[in-house]
């Protein structure tokens, strides 16, 4: 007959909650993910890809009062049809606008029949889906200087672009980027052209 041996066992006592020490543990985690953030959005810069804002309705219907849109450039070499974010000169501010024409070419704004030619060709474009109606204050026909750039926004009727004296040109180093994807509204996220 064997002998019974029986062991001892006793529950484990409930671990006391510090209060304390899980406020500095909740405090700690909030602020590292905040650095982990803060360094993710400096790496996406260093990167070439920063983040705009749209602000008004120059752009629509391609873009909205209010959209978030990202930003290229990282070897970036401005074409025509390019939505691009510059800073006009003489002003603290980033406007968006699509290139019509580079440096070489002849810009001619007939504005009794809301044409628009570059290189003596009629401009037909998809995105500007009104006639133009606008005053225009430069002198047309224009020849874009060397490294520069011809704008319009796609709302022609609201648009402060190359067509007045207080815009003008868009010099290449006033280029901030292309405009290549909207990331907000989240209905709308997706490439932009």
């Amino acid at each position: 007959m064997g002998i019974d041996t029986q062991e001892e066992t006793t529950e484990p006592e409930p671990k006391k909650v510090n209060k304390k020490a899980y406020v500095i543990k909740e405090i700690i985690t909030y602020v590292l993910i905040i650095i982990m953030s803060v360094l993710a959005i400096k790496g996406i810069n260093y990167l070439g890809i920063s983040s705009v804002n749209v602000n008004g309705v120059s752009m629509a219907p391609t873009l909205q009062n209010g959209d978030k849109v990202l930003l290229s450039n990282v070897l970036y070499v401005p074409e025509i049809g390019d939505i691009i974010v510059f800073e006009a000169k003489g002003k603290n501010q980033l406007y968006v606008k699509r290139i019509i024409a580079t440096g070489g070419q002849t810009v001619k704004i007939d504005t009794d029949n809301s044409h628009i030619y570059v290189d003596d060709k009629l401009l037909v474009d998809e995105f500007s889906q009104v006639p133009m109606t606008t005053e225009v204050t430069i002198e047309t026909p224009v020849v874009v200087p060397e490294n520069s750039y011809f704008v319009l926004g796609d709302n022609r009727n609201d648009s402060q672009d190359s067509r007045l004296e207080t815009v003008g040109m868009v010099p290449r180093d006033s280029i901030k980027g292309s405009v290549k994807f909207r990331v907000w509204p989240i209905e709308k996220i997706g490439n932009v052209k």
